[in-house]
């Protein structure tokens, strides 16, 4: 395990399951939300149902294959994706550099 992954984990530990996956299983509403969730922020929690028969571990690769996201932890019913490249992630990286992040134009 990498610094980053600890790193990662370590702000997983104090964050709250975002995402239910339930008896249904992956929908393809449930990963629409997953990367509507990603565009706000870098770091999720994904609690799956124990009624939900499947190995974990494939859940977290494929959500993390279908939303462009690393998996940083499975364990028990808990899944922790991060997505680098979500805007939240983008943002903090151009203030890091000394720029101002580009506004997005929201004219309805």
């Amino acid at each position: 395990m990498d610094q980053f992954e600890k790193e990662m984990k370590s702000k997983a530990m104090q964050i709250i399951p975002e995402i239910q996956i339930g008896k249904n299983g992956l929908t393809e509403s449930l990963v629409g939300e997953l990367k509507h969730r990603f565009e706000k922020r870098s770091l999720i929690k994904i609690k799956v149902h124990p009624t939900f028969q499947a190995d974990r571990a494939r859940i977290a690769e494929k959500l993390a294959l279908d939303c462009n996201a690393r998996v940083i932890e499975t364990k028990g019913n808990t899944i922790v994706l991060y997505n680098p490249k979500s805007k939240k992630t983008k943002e903090k990286q151009v203030i890091q550099q000394g720029r101002k992040p580009k506004r997005q134009n929201t004219t309805h």
